[in-house]
């Protein structure tokens, strides 16, 4: 890994390949380059669910038997090759993180690494609630590469690795283990480009629900956002089955557009909210995505063979049903500003642009952890900005970025 002005001179990769898609290479021709190596990475099935829902936005499962995170990954998209990649990339990323990955790493106490080489400070670190975190116990540490500042930086081997309970059993959990950050791309720049905006997103959705946790959800999406003729027939399509959809706009200091999207849906089998989200900086490029991706959690709910779809969902189902009528009701509130798209034509120049509007909001350090293996024909990376927040899973404690924001009477944009 080199420094980010050598990254992003390298090569200047363009993006596009249609709305809400953003590959260096027509998703056909991903999907050809990545089809060889599918069984080799545990992938024995790619399926089509779309027929399963009746929206018709193409869904797709990736299949895994043996998967020791998830056995199923899914996709989404405007089309269904577009869908078949997603689903396909998601089941690379997390074999990588699982199994392919064999990185160099140390045991040190926390005081030892920082002596060695630079380490978050422990408040910027996703540590797992309730969890110790002993400063001198001797964690096991892995290198990641800061592209801002072109060096070296420790992370807990737990935050990357997700398929190796033992390590985890003898780090004590400290650390929350998720796929946040974890990406693809045709090329490191496009890659390292998904990765960060996940990272992004997912700190921006987390801000806003411990904010509703308060009693203040997020405003409603700009009309202008809304009205983007791919956006108006995806949630036209949504409406016509009978089914609500709210759109909010999640965005944070950061400045990146961040959205919401939840699918209400009324019918007593599949009764409750669907979620997605999006991130991009073109805002068009983030709506679509969290509306696709509320649309594939619906038709995966309705598949019924996710295996971590249904550990609280009966839980899950009370409190979307309980929520649906005040999302409704949020949706009448004053819109938020209408974003400004800062895109630009190539993944190398986007990369550039998030790294300053994280810089601009106190964010200093972008660090890459390159997951690849040669005989793959795809780059995978975990992209971690310490300091940012993640998955508000189970053993989720929020850090000083939630906390300050959901005290805040009002959201920066």
């Amino acid at each position: 890994m080199t420094t980010l002005s050598e990254l992003l001179d390298a090569e200047q990769t363009p993006q596009g390949h249609g709305p809400g898609g953003q590959r260096s290479v027509p998703v056909d021709v991903t999907l050809e380059r990545i089809r060889p190596v599918l069984p080799r990475m545990g992938v024995t099935r790619l399926a089509n669910i779309t027929g399963l829902d009746r929206i018709g936005i193409p869904v797709t499962l990736s299949i895994r038997p043996n998967g020791r995170v998830l056995s199923l990954g899914s996709g989404k998209g405007l089309t269904l090759p577009a869908a078949l990649v997603s689903g396909a990339m998601e089941a690379l990323e997390l074999h990588h993180a699982e199994v392919l990955w064999q990185p160099a790493t140390v045991r040190r106490t926390y005081e030892e690494i920082r002596g060695e080489m630079p380490v978050p400070e422990p408040a910027d670190l996703p540590l797992a609630r309730s969890a110790p975190f002993p400063h001198d116990w001797p964690y096991q540490w892995v290198c990641g590469w800061d592209i801002v500042a072109g060096e070296k930086v420790a992370l807990p081997l737990s935050m990357i690795h997700m398929g190796n309970r033992q390590s985890r059993i003898f780090d004590l959990f400290s650390f929350q283990i998720t796929s946040n950050g974890l990406a693809s791309g045709n090329t490191l720049s496009e890659a390292i480009h998904s990765g960060l905006l996940e990272v992004i997103e997912r700190d921006a959705t987390t801000c806003h629900a411990e904010r509703w946790e308060r009693g203040v959800p997020p405003p409603p999406a700009h009309p202008d956002v809304l009205a983007h003729r791919t956006v108006q027939e995806l949630l036209e399509r949504i409406k016509k089955t009978g089914m609500d959809i709210v759109v909010t706009d999640c965005t944070v200091d950061t400045r990146v557009p961040v959205f919401r999207a939840t699918v209400v849906d009324d019918e007593e089998q599949t009764a409750g909210r669907f979620t997605g989200y999006g991130a991009h900086l073109d805002p068009e490029v983030a709506v679509i995505r969290a509306i696709t991706e509320a649309v594939q959690a619906h038709t995966v709910t309705i598949a019924g063979s996710r295996d971590d779809l249904y550990r609280h969902r009966e839980l899950t189902r009370r409190a979307g049903a309980k929520q649906a009528g005040f999302l409704r009701a949020a949706a009448q509130r004053p819109a938020a500003a209408a974003p400004q798209s800062r895109a630009a034509h190539t993944f190398e120049e986007d990369v550039r642009r998030l790294i300053a509007l994280l810089g601009d909001a106190g964010l200093r350090r972008v660090v890459v952890v390159d997951l690849s293996v040669p005989w793959c024909p795809v780059n995978v990376v975990k992209v971690v900005v310490p300091g940012l927040e993640g998955y508000r899973f189970e053993n989720f404690a929020p850090g000083h970025r939630a906390v300050a924001f959901a005290r805040t009477a009002g959201g920066a944009a």
